[in-house]
C-alpha cells in the first residue's frame, strides 16, 4: 500500500513540470584562444541527466534521475593571449558564463604541455506552462584542464570539475500547493578526451564518469561519451 501512495505522489508531481537538468560534460579543452578577441564556437551532442521531483510520506523528497540525449553549444573569445571569455549553455538547462585561465603552454599555435583552470557561473528562473510552479537554478562550476598538443592537428586532454547546483522552487497548485523544495546537487566529472583541428574547423570526442550527489536521493554513477565540432578564427 506504502509503495502504491508513493507511486500515486509521484504521478502527481510529474504534471507539475517539476524537472531541472544537470550537465554530463562540458566540452572544455586547456588551450585558450590566443587574445585578440579570436573567436571559436563548438555545438555539442551527449547526454544530461534530468532531475524530477520525487514524492514522499513527507512530501516532496530528493530526486529520481533519467539520462537523456541534450544538445549545447559554447562560445569562446581570447580577451588576453591567456585568458578567454566563455559562455557556454545545454538545451533545458542553465546557460553560464565564466572564464578560463591558461596557466601553461600557448595557444593551438604551439606543441606541448597545456594547463587551464576555468570558472563558470549562471541561473534561470522558470515557471511551468500551467502557472503551476516556478522555480530558480542557480549553478557554479570549476574547472582543471590539462592537455598535451602533439602537433598542429591533435591534443589528447583530461579535466577535473566540480559543479554545485541550487535548485529552488515554489509550488503553487496541485497536491502539493505551498511547498517550497530546496534541492543541492554537487557533482564530480572526470572525463577524457581527444581535440582534431583542421584548417579551423574544431572537433572534439570526450568521455569520462560524472558522481551527482543530491539532497534526500542516492548518489547517482553516470559515464557519458559526446561529441563536439566548431570553427574558429
Amino acid at each position: 500500500m506504502r509503495n502504491f501512495i508513493l507511486l500515486f505522489l509521484s504521478f502527481l508531481l510529474s504534471g507539475c513540470a517539476s524537472r531541472f537538468i544537470l550537465p554530463s560534460q562540458r566540452f572544455l579543452s586547456p588551450e585558450t584562444q590566443g587574445g585578440g578577441f579570436k573567436t571559436s564556437i563548438e555545438l555539442h551532442k551527449t547526454t544530461a541527466h534530468e532531475a524530477k521531483l520525487a514524492g514522499g510520506d513527507n512530501g516532496i523528497e530528493g530526486v529520481s534521475y533519467q539520462d537523456i540525449s541534450r544538445s549545447g553549444y559554447q562560445f569562446s573569445s581570447g580577451v588576453f593571449d591567456q585568458f578567454d571569455l566563455v559562455w557556454s549553455h545545454i538545451a533545458s538547462g542553465n546557460s553560464l558564463i565564466g572564464g578560463k585561465y591558461q596557466a601553461i603552454g600557448g595557444d593551438r599555435g604551439g606543441n606541448g604541455t597545456k594547463l587551464s583552470f576555468a570558472y563558470l557561473v549562471g541561473g534561470n528562473t522558470h515557471e511551468s506552462d500551467k502557472k503551476d510552479i516556478e522555480f530558480t537554478l542557480n549553478a557554479q562550476e570549476f574547472w582543471g584542464l590539462y592537455g598535451l598538443r602533439i602537433n598542429q592537428f591533435f591534443m589528447p586532454y583530461a579535466s577535473l570539475g566540480y559543479g554545485k547546483y541550487n535548485y529552488r522552487a515554489k509550488v503553487k497548485k496541485g497536491f502539493f500547493s505551498g511547498e517550497r523544495p530546496r534541492i543541492r546537487s554537487d557533482i564530480y566529472f572526470l572525463m577524457a578526451g581527444g581535440e582534431f583541428n583542421i584548417q579551423g574547423f574544431i572537433f572534439k570526442i570526450e568521455t569520462g564518469l560524472q558522481v551527482l550527489e543530491t539532497s534526500k536521493t542516492n548518489d547517482k554513477w553516470a559515464y557519458s561519451t559526446g561529441f563536439s565540432l566548431g570553427y574558429g578564427w
